[in-house]
């Protein structure tokens, strides 16, 4: 599924990008530092993936979740 990369193409520099475990739209930050979250989006060959949580779907999650809500 990954793809094994030799010494020479992990040398060059990787820029990563951020997917949200829940409904994988893909955090963007544009150039003055502003975020959004898209579902329109290619991931390049030299972007590695890093996921996280979105906004949207942490609220959804905390709200039917009391447990987590109390601690988090």
């Amino acid at each position: 599924m990954y793809p094994v990369l030799n010494k020479k193409e992990q040398s060059k520099s990787k820029e990563i990008v951020t997917v949200c475990a829940w409904c994988h739209r893909i955090k963007i930050v544009t150039s003055d530092f502003r975020v959004y979250w898209s579902k329109h989006y290619s991931i390049g060959p030299n972007q590695v993936i890093s996921h996280t949580i979105c906004p949207s779907c942490k609220e959804r999650v905390m709200a039917n979740n009391t447990e987590l809500a109390a601690v988090g």
